[in-house]
């Protein structure tokens, strides 16, 4: 036996592999404590009686074996074998564990190392000839890694990551495969997970023909950034000079659906301009995930570029959200904010998304990516929306025709409140309301601004009405249901649609019309919550009568109701502009309404356990 560092060579001159006594030597690489056999060697003419491995030698990257009764210069002639390690090199494979042993500090560059599943780790400076990180697996270094060549596989639903801290870095080439959707599908939003590339290096024969294109000289390729200029996206094109910025977003579309190869250098922390100026849409820039690893979404969100001065506090208040592409007919955006997210939300490694700039914080602080930001995942991008998570409360709201389908989000949360919530509530991306589909507004201090994510106080699940805004044509059939929901079974969800005076309890069905006008905006749907369902045997309110009384310009609710009974007055926009407490004592109240503008109002009377609506004119 030889012992050399890492290795050990021990000689089995009594096998019988090629004859009786031929023999053979066994390579072993110590891990830790342990030895693992790496490699068995034999002669190339072994023979009967040769005793190959009688004596053995290792020295780097070199062993020698004897085999003192080889034949071939005459009877027990002997000869020696010397073998190479390029002979021995060695595949290292991570399936959750290292086999056929750990390579940290061992391998060399003649070996690969291929992570197929898990999260490994380099901890020891280490070479190797190539690395292969598969989809849905990670490689965390912790020391120097040096490579010929490093992979970074992904697919349609799954990503590699690999993270590089203060102490871990590679070197080396390194190129990620990073799937893109096709055209077809509705392209996707990407940035570079590495740095440094040109377009030009990028516009590989391989991804020219991958990425979709018109044809035409110059080739015009749909890989687009967002301009900030004319606030529209401007395709690259084959004389484009430009460089892949960290941290930059595109829009992109390949033929089929497949991979695009980025290379590049891993990028430390970066910083990216965001402004809140355009010809349209002034306040949006598209960036992305600069690193070839998941980064949390909490931790990107809630990083200080100042002190006191986070990510989030860059964006604007109704606004100050994650929006991610899903190219999904039904709402196009996947939007992450404090509400909908935990602190294991992720984002896929070179995944693009757009985030609003505030005009207050635009010109003295940039947006920041930070390394400590990185973790594994592996979850899909925004293409396949969010799943139900039980660790928040929500409910989604959809709205369905024949031909389309379109949802809102409510969530419950202590942090919030009925007004505008920064990081908590979001508008719909653009405040552009599409020819179909269902939002919100505030039900406190609204200002006409069409919500796609409202979250509100968790105490506000016992009993709360929110104004929906709702676009659909005349004549065309329309389904409010509920799609998701992780409320209590306890609480109870209606639809109220005053103009149809009916309550329809979601928990139990769905509610079905055919409208005789278009709808647009808010006024006549409202989504209402209650701890206890509505009765009416037991409904009090059914003998309350409401009405306006022009000459005192008063609201008249005549009739007996309970204590703590509110009632609140919103106009046809679903704003509230007026709350007032009744006296129980009173069986007729009056609301002075003078300082309202003539027009249609809803009025609502709420208590604990009952809730009634009715629309009157002021005029």
């Amino acid at each position: 036996m030889s012992i050399d560092g890492y290795y050990a060579i021990v000689g089995a001159y009594g096998n019988d592999d090629a004859g009786s006594d031929s023999g053979s030597a066994y390579i072993f690489v110590r891990s830790g404590g342990s030895w693992t056999e790496q490699a068995k060697l034999t002669a190339s003419d072994a023979a009967y009686s040769d005793f190959f491995g009688l004596s053995v030698a290792i020295d780097g990257d070199y062993a020698i074996v004897g085999a003192v009764f080889n034949d071939d210069n005459g009877s027990n002639s002997g000869s020696a074998y010397f073998f190479e390690r390029e002979d021995l090199s060695i595949i290292y494979t991570y399936n959750n564990a290292w086999s056929p042993s750990d390579p940290n500090g061992v391998a060399t560059a003649l070996d690969d190392m291929i992570i197929t599943s898990g999260d490994a780790t380099i901890n020891s400076n280490t070479s190797a000839n190539t690395v292969t990180v598969e989809a849905g697996a990670s490689l965390t270094l912790d020391a120097l890694l040096t490579v010929t060549d490093m992979t970074l596989n992904s697919t349609a639903t799954s990503y590699s990551s690999l993270l590089t801290g203060a102490a871990g870095s590679v070197s080396g080439a390194i190129s990620y495969n990073r799937f893109v959707n096709s055209n077809s599908l509705g392209n996707d939003l990407i940035s570079s997970p590495l740095s440094g590339e040109t377009w030009s290096n990028f516009l590989s024969p391989e991804n020219a023909t991958a990425l979709l294109d018109n044809g035409g000289t110059p080739t015009i390729y749909a890989f687009a950034p967002f301009d900030k200029t004319t606030g529209d996206y401007e395709n690259y094109d084959s004389n484009t000079t430009a460089i892949l910025s960290s941290g930059k977003g595109y829009r992109a579309a390949t033929d089929a659906g497949e991979t695009l190869t980025f290379s590049g250098t891993v990028p430390t922390d970066i910083s990216v301009n965001i402004m809140n100026t355009a010809t349209a849409y002034s306040q949006w820039n598209l960036v992305g995930n600069p690193y070839p690893s998941y980064i949390n979404v909490h931790a990107f969100l809630n990083h200080e570029v100042d002190t006191g001065i986070s990510n989030l506090d860059l964006f604007t208040n109704a606004s100050a959200a994650i929006y991610g592409y899903n190219a999904n007919e039904e709402n196009s955006w996947t939007i992450y904010n404090l509400a909908n997210t935990t602190v294991s939300t992720v984002i896929a490694p070179g995944q693009g998304f757009f985030v609003s700039a505030d005009g207050t914080y635009e010109s003295a602080y940039n947006l920041e990516f930070s390394t400590a930001m990185q973790t594994t995942g592996t979850s899909d991008d925004f293409i396949a929306g969010r799943n139900a998570d039980l660790e928040l409360i929500y409910l989604t709201i959809d709205l369905s025709s024949n031909t389309n389908t379109y949802n809102t989000d409510v969530y419950f949360n202590a942090n919030a409140s009925e007004d505008l919530d920064k990081g908590y509530d979001a508008e719909l991306w653009g405040s552009v309301v599409p020819e179909f589909s269902i939002y919100s507004h505030l039900v406190q201090d609204n200002t006409g601004k069409p919500i796609a994510l409202q979250t509100l106080n968790a105490t506000s699940l016992s009993n709360i009405s929110i104004p929906l805004g709702v676009h659909a044509n005349l004549g065309e059939q329309i389904t409010f249901s509920i799609s998701e929901t992780t409320l209590p079974t306890t609480v109870k969800v209606y639809l109220d649609d005053v103009l149809s005076n009916t309550s329809t309890l979601l928990n139990n069905s769905d509610y079905t019309i055919t409208p005789s006008t278009d709808l647009s905006g808010t006024g006549r749907f409202f989504l209402r919550t209650t701890e206890e369902a509505l009765s009416i045997a037991d409904n009090n309110f059914d003998a309350i009568n409401i009405f306006y009384e022009k000459r005192a310009k008063d609201v008249l609710i005549k009739g007996r109701i309970q204590n703590n009974t509110v009632v609140e007055i919103y106009d046809i926009q679903g704003r509230k502009v007026l709350s007032s407490p009744l006296d129980a004592a009173l069986l007729e109240n009056r609301i002075h309404v003078a300082s309202l503008n003539d027009g249609v109002y809803l009025i609502n009377l709420k208590n604990s356990s009952e809730q009634k609506t009715q629309k009157i004119i002021i005029n």
